[in-house]
Formats: C-alpha cells, structure tokens, sequence
C-alpha cells in the first residue's frame, strides 16, 4: 500500500519519499526522491503569483490542470504503483491543505481503485486522517477535460492534409 504524509510528520521514517520538486531540501529532509510526480517549476511559479490574485477554486482547478497536463498524464498509474508500494510519499503541506500528493492519491485511487490514505505519524502506528475532499470531486473533471481536450486536438489534427514534395 502506499500513503502520504507531510515531511512534518516522517521526516525520518523509513518509508518516506519525497515528490516535491525540490527532493524536501527546504525543511532539510535527507531521505530519497521520486521526481516523476514533483509538479513542474515553470507552471508553479505562475500558479504561485497566480494563486494570490484569484480565488482558491480557480486557483486549484488551475494547479491540478497544469499538474494532470504536465505530469500525471505521461505516467503509468500501475508502474508508479508497483515503483512506490510500501511508501509514504512526501510533500510540505499539513494534511489538511491543498497539496499534490494529494492529487495523486486521488489520481491513484480512480484509476487503479486501490486506497492511498493520508497518514499522520503517532510513535510507532500511522493514523488515517482525511485529506480535502474537494480533491476527490474535482480530478475526475480535470481528467475528463484533459481527454476531451486532446480528442478534439486530434480530431483537428485529422483535418490537416500534408504537403507533397
């Protein structure tokens, strides 16, 4: 099983692995990095100055189309599976607050209809908590736009007649 947790929590724990961009140096976590799920500097910095002028809707709808676009799309969702069992994936956020680790355990939920619960870290037991529930309704738009988006970018690719040389 994998689950996810914020570095506040496992910042030593044998099972932690960061996905966030910057491998956790920030808060000085030492552990290692799965940079296939780290969202993409050059949309999150938009995001990030983007984020303080609209609402937190459009701000989420606008990170988890640039996060499903640019990352999770190109991805096998069984090969991250079968590449993480056993992990705790690692980001900055507390549990309670937006974060794309929480993304991909929708992500990995919906397509595999496997559990990935958010876990804090008691001694030695991890407890389930719950993580945004907004995430749950919104990905499976975001996945469903990101298809019909792609569909009628094909469908206009059909319509272009090559050039004879």
């Amino acid at each position: 099983m994998i689950c996810t947790g914020s570095y506040n929590e496992f910042m030593n724990h044998q099972n932690g692995i960061s996905i966030s961009g910057d491998r956790g140096k920030s808060v000085d976590y030492k552990g290692n990095a799965y940079l296939k799920l780290a969202p993409k500097y050059s949309w999150w910095k938009e995001w990030e100055e983007l984020s303080k002028n609209i609402d937190f809707h459009d701000s989420v709808m606008f990170y988890m189309e640039k996060y499903y676009e640019t990352v999770l799309s190109k991805l096998e969702p069984l090969e991250v599976y079968n590449e993480l069992d056993g992990k705790i994936l690692l980001c900055y956020e507390d549990s309670e607050y937006f974060c794309h680790r929480h993304i991909v355990a929708e992500w990995l939920e919906l397509c595999l209809g496997v559990t990935v619960p958010e876990v804090k870290n008691y001694g030695d037991k991890l407890l389930r908590v719950n993580r945004p529930a907004y995430i749950k309704e919104l990905l499976p738009i975001v996945m469903k736009n990101h298809v019909s988006k792609n569909k009628t970018l094909s469908k206009e690719n059909e319509n272009i007649t090559p050039i004879k040389h």
